[in-house]
């Protein structure tokens, strides 16, 4: 794989986290990550980037992740795509809390730390990486 210096490290810290998140919805998942040069290269309507990004690449999707901006961010849009592909295996929202008639569905987004976190504004916060380990603390699992 050939990354833009200084992103190997970004790579590795949101693919661990986000294994960790989907490994019980999404068991077959495959993250691959490109230069977004290289995803655009065959394109020449697309003018070249002023900063590389990465690609993030499943088995259903490609997105850029803002590498950029950091680990936190880039952790949040891959969360948030996969939390769709996740829904659409499952057909129901994932993950869901609570009892029945009163679930609540955490999205993934950057709380006011800047950290990636799943939330329910006022009511869940988790960070990407730690939403089963909690879920299974509190006897939520799915």
């Amino acid at each position: 794989m050939n990354l833009p210096q200084g992103t190997e490290q970004l790579v590795q810290e949101l693919t661990e986290r986000i294994r960790l998140d989907f490994h019980g919805v999404l068991p077959k998942l495959q993250l691959r990550f490109i230069p977004y040069s290289e995803w655009v290269a065959d394109d020449p309507r697309v003018a070249p980037a002023e900063e590389e990004d990465l690609v993030c690449i499943t088995d259903r999707a490609s997105f850029p992740i803002h590498a950029s901006e950091g680990t936190e961010i880039s952790c949040s849009i891959v969360a948030a795509q996969l939390q769709d592909h996740a829904m659409d295996d499952l057909g129901r929202p994932w993950p869901s809390l609570g009892p029945e008639g009163h679930r609540l569905v955490p999205t993934p987004g950057l709380d006011d730390l800047r950290k990636a976190c799943w939330q329910v504004k006022g009511t869940f916060r988790c960070p990407v990486g730690y939403l089963l380990g909690a879920l299974e603390v509190f006897g939520l699992v799915e």
